[in-house]
């Protein structure tokens, strides 16, 4: 997880494993989700409040590597990618903390969203600048075009 600067530890419960004995697909969305709110608090601190989150999940996508049983722990990283005018991209990791093994990995993009509005809009600055000091100025270079129109 060297490359991630935000993780989370999240454990697998009986509720998210499926009839053949494994983490069901659809639990590694919310463990993604639970990285994005990791990130997300790492952005805010203690006025990490989530009626204030400025975006909205417009796509994901998962690489399922190595299953995942009721017990386990899992380490889910989180970082940003990519930063567009009104749209940012995120990349996921999960690994076993046992053994290191990943387990998934994914990317997400979230579009800035006004909620009054009800559309999206520009990155603010200050939004920006605090997702370059958690991930680096890289991210500053705009690189290749993102899957979501900017």
């Amino acid at each position: 997880m060297e490359s991630f600067n935000v993780t989370v530890q999240v454990e697998v419960t009986f509720r998210d494993v499926d009839a053949m004995g494994h983490a069901n697909n659809a639990v590694y969305l919310t463990w993604f989700e639970c990285g994005r709110i990791g990130y997300w608090k790492a952005m805010r601190g203690d006025d990490a409040d989530y009626v204030k989150v400025p975006f909205v999940l417009a796509r994901t996508e998962i690489d399922f590597l190595a299953p995942t049983f009721t017990g386990q722990r899992l380490t889910v990283g989180a970082r940003v990618t990519r930063l567009g005018d009104r749209s940012f991209n995120m990349a996921y990791r999960i690994a076993r903390e046992a053994d290191g093994v990943i387990v998934a990995e994914g990317s997400s993009v979230q579009v800035m969203y006004d909620y009054t509005a009800r559309r999206s809009m520009p990155m603010p600055d200050e939004f920006r600048a605090t997702i370059v000091r958690i991930d680096g100025e890289e991210l500053l270079d705009p690189g290749p075009a993102a899957s979501v129109r900017d």
